[in-house]
């Protein structure tokens, strides 16, 4: 049986797509680890590899996939473009905070709904082989679901509640786990001293004593923030491909003793 061809928008998802589908598909990812999924241009191998492709798993939240989903699929008419963001349970969906926030997938039940989604179509696209996704999907889910369990007990009470980022990457972890997020970065523009100085003294205030930030996050700004706030500064990956190791990150940070 020829593998199905796929693109998935980011390293996650291509993780539980071959956990569930295996050696029945070939994936390409458009964003890679310690890249960015907000500034994007596709390689030649890329393009190559969309040509071909039969699926594409898309987060169109992503503002790459905002500006190139039209484009991608003038690529290829052809290929079936599966939005995993359509389905989201009702807490995140509402949420006025989290509108603009693309990194839905920071959040364990949000990436129930979109295993869910991709175990459903690849049954119907492959019906003699939906069996064994379902199963592989089911075990996906059900780990999903207990760490969504111990991240809720790990993180239920914690103080401070509160963690500064410099990309706000992390809304909807902190709206599953009830924490706030203080973000410096605004649509990926510059940053004022003065906004800068508003948010520092509004994270303080609020007992922030972590920083996360993204790999390759300019030394100056991590100088110039822990100057004002002192604070431990952690660096997380949310293109890490295990989210799992991920979560655990981000909980170690904010609740050590645990």
């Amino acid at each position: 049986m020829t593998p199905l061809k796929v693109i998935a928008s980011i390293p996650v998802l291509a993780t539980f797509l071959e956990e569930i589908a295996h050696e029945d598909l070939t994936i390409t990812v458009l964003t890679k680890p310690g890249g960015s999924a907000h500034v994007f241009e596709p390689s030649a191998t890329q393009v190559v590899e969309i040509r071909r492709a039969d699926f594409f798993f898309a987060l169109p939240s992503l503002s790459h996939e905002r500006g190139y989903l039209k484009s991608i699929q003038r690529l290829n008419p052809h290929m079936r473009v599966i939005n995993l963001e359509k389905e989201k349970p009702a807490v995140f969906a509402h949420d006025k905070a989290l509108k603009g926030d693309p990194h839905s997938w920071m959040a364990p039940e949000v990436l129930v709904e979109m295993v869910n989604r991709m175990v459903t179509v690849l049954s119907l696209e492959r019906p003699t082989q939906s069996a064994g996704y379902r199963q592989r999907g089911q075990v996906i889910v059900q780990r999903l679901m207990a760490e969504d369990r111990r991240l809720k007990e790990t993180l239920k009470g914690v103080k401070p509640a509160a963690f500064l980022t410099y990309h706000p990457s992390f809304g909807y972890f902190a709206k599953a786990y009830g924490l706030t997020q203080h973000g410096l970065e605004r649509e990926g523009k510059s940053i004022s001293a003065a906004y800068l100085r508003r948010v520092l003294s509004t994270s303080k205030e609020s007992g922030v004593s972590t920083f996360f930030v993204h790999p390759g996050l300019d030394h100056g700004m991590v100088s110039r923030v822990t100057n004002f706030l002192p604070c431990r500064v952690i660096s997380v990956d949310v293109l890490n491909p295990d989210i799992f190791t991920v979560w655990r990150q981000l909980t170690n940070a904010l609740a050590p003793q645990n």
